[in-house]
Parts: structure tokens; C-alpha cells; sequence
């Protein structure tokens, strides 16, 4: 059961909808390939935790216009595997 304060959570300037995780977490249980399904999930978590860092860590060398780049960069590949994910969903 949902709580409905709990079904989106900001990082940075987005809103990352919980659902999106538990039909992740749904349909990589449900993989037969669970090498695979590791992989992927741990790929996932990779990139959220290096952008999560790149959000949070203020580093004064670091451009605005690089940080967006890096942050928009990190965002897509996260978008792309999410996609593939839900792709495998039978």
C-alpha cells in the first residue's frame, strides 16, 4: 500500500515518482536471468548514487554550465535504462 506523501521524492531540481522504482524492483524480481537482473539493478544504482553525489556536491571548480551538463548527462542515462528495463516487462 502506498502512502501518498511518499510517492514522489525531489532530487535536485526533479521529481522522481517512487512508482517507477517498484515496477522496476517488480519486473527485475520476475526476471528469469538473475545475473542479469543484478547487473542492471546495480548498474541502475551506480548511476542514481553518481548523480545524487554530482547534485549534492558542491565542488567550486566545477562550472554551472559543466554541473548541468554532467547532471543532464547522468539523467539520461538513467532515463535510457529505466526504459530498457520496462522493456523486459512480459
Amino acid at each position: 500500500m502506498s502512502d501518498k506523501k511518499y510517492d514522489k521524492i525531489q532530487v535536485g531540481g526533479e521529481m522522481i515518482d517512487t512508482a517507477d522504482n517498484d515496477e522496476i524492483m517488480a519486473i527485475l524480481e520476475e526476471m528469469e536471468d538473475q545475473q542479469e537482473a543484478v547487473r542492471l539493478l546495480r548498474n541502475l544504482n551506480d548511476l542514481s548514487r553518481e548523480l545524487g553525489t554530482l547534485i549534492f556536491n558542491v565542488d567550486p571548480n566545477l562550472k554551472n554550465s559543466e554541473w548541468k551538463s554532467k547532471c543532464d548527462q547522468l539523467r539520461m542515462k538513467i532515463d535510457d535504462l529505466v526504459i530498457y528495463i520496462k522493456s523486459l516487462d512480459k
